[in-house]
């Protein structure tokens, strides 16, 4: 029996009995019976056209749903000074108590997901940001998820310090699918600075995590998503955003290491003068694959979008940009930009870039471009020309293409933890290339 349907007959047989089963009953029903039907994408699939998920689906995993095992877990690569920390873990109980602190320290309202469910917020928006039928890894969420968190960010509450979540999505010796989901509102006038970090493991691991956010009127959010990944790990993040009148959202992506790896990002700019500005950065080497894949729908008037993603790829990595911004007939006076750009430093490294733009009115002002290719070579002896070697040139060609996303990161403790991982990677990559 092959892997593919050890997973769907797993699915298929977990009993209507078993307590997690009644948490949002309605949801894991109609999600398990689409992916039985379904089952997962194939190439056939437009939107999966360029991402490989042979390797994720056809391994065999143990799944965390329902199940009691204790909680050890693997120890956060990513160290950040003066946040809220809190912690998703397989099997791992969430600490009641640490929510209560939580709340008295923040302001914010936090539960465990899994209680939630007759919570009034809760019942409004869950799985109407990102939804359950989306496709098979948002149904495979929608069954399975066992961990959580709902955070509310009261109106004119400013959080002091950043959320920090951190994702770990591994066991010993366990070979482990995760469904996680995290459902967050922000008030009006309300700030949070949110930060989705993931656990380095060498094993290999199946992280399925689904997160809407909802950003009411006036309000800024900064949000990032840290993946720092071993070369057998798999990861699908799918996070939806809806922002009403005069919303800011500003959102990084960074991933590195990662055997499959795809982030799908939609931004709904409801309100009139909302806007977003989307940034990411990937490293990819040895056979990673990192897709990053943006739909952002401008769907009133005078609403702002910029994007930038940048990749650098060695080896026989792979890189996937998709994005697509689609202005919608009553958002006149829009503008929106996206870019996305990639440095090649291998032959066998491959580029699939697609921006699109969909315009649908008449009065906006909206661009995009893409470029793929190696480092430049009269910039490169220019360098070298003032008495740096080759290693050295290359390092800094490839830092100065990737600060442009670093530098644009506002907090000083996730921008030291990215420039040292980029540092860390070029230090590889170089010395392998140079």
């Amino acid at each position: 029996m092959n892997a593919v349907q050890k997973t769907i007959d797993f699915i298929q047989e977990i009993s209507a009995d078993s307590p997690i089963m009644s948490t949002f009953a309605d949801h894991r029903k109609a999600s398990r019976r689409l992916l039985i039907r379904h089952g997962f994408p194939t190439h056939k699939d437009e939107a999966w056209r360029f991402t490989n998920i042979q390797p994720l689906i056809n391994q065999e995993y143990d799944f965390s749903f329902g199940n009691e095992a204790g909680s050890e877990h693997m120890p956060a690569p990513v160290v950040l000074e003066n946040v809220h920390h809190l912690s998703l873990h397989p099997h791992g109980k969430i600490d009641q108590t640490s929510l209560s602190e939580f709340t008295r320290l923040t302001g914010c309202f936090i539960q465990d997901i899994l209680g939630a469910e007759q919570n009034e917020q809760v019942k409004t928006l869950f799985s109407t940001i990102i939804r359950d039928s989306e496709n098979s890894f948002t149904a495979l969420n929608a069954t399975l998820f066992d961990r959580g968190y709902v955070i509310v960010v009261p109106d004119n509450i400013h959080v002091d310090k950043p959320i920090h979540i951190q994702i770990d999505h591994t066991l010993e010796d366990r070979t482990l699918n995760t469904n996680s989901r995290l459902l967050m509102v922000l008030g009006k006038n309300a700030q949070c600075t949110l930060i989705l970090s993931s656990s380095k493991a060498e094993g290999s691991s199946f992280s399925n995590m689904v997160t809407e956010i909802q950003l009411e009127d006036n309000c800024r959010m900064d949000y990032y998503l840290l993946q720092f990944s071993g070369q057998h790990a798999h990861h699908m993040t799918h996070t939806g955003v809806f922002m009403k009148k005069n919303a800011r959202l500003a959102a990084h992506h960074f991933s590195t290491g990662g055997r499959t790896i795809r982030n799908d990002l939609t931004v709904n700019l409801f309100g009139q003068g909302a806007g977003c500005s989307l940034r990411g950065l990937i490293l990819g080497k040895n056979t990673d694959q990192i897709d990053n894949h943006t739909l952002i729908n401008h769907l009133s008037p005078n609403c702002v979008s910029t994007e930038v993603f940048k990749g650098i790829l060695a080896d026989r990595s792979h890189g996937i940009f998709n994005g697509l911004v689609t202005v919608f007939p009553e958002a006149q006076l829009t503008s929106a930009t996206q870019k996305n750009h990639t440095l090649l430093l291998s032959r066998d490294a491959m580029m699939n870039s697609n921006p699109q733009l969909q315009i649908n009115a008449d009065n906006v002002k909206c661009s995009h471009g893409s470029s793929t290719g190696e480092l430049d070579e009269d910039a490169e002896f220019y360098i070298r020309s003032r008495g740096i070697n080759e290693e050295m040139a290359k390092f800094m060609l490839i830092q100065g293409f990737a600060r442009e996303i670093t530098n644009s990161v506002s907090n000083s403790s996730v921008k030291d933890v990215l420039q040292s991982a980029v540092d860390q990677y070029l230090n590889e990559v170089t010395k392998a290339k140079g």
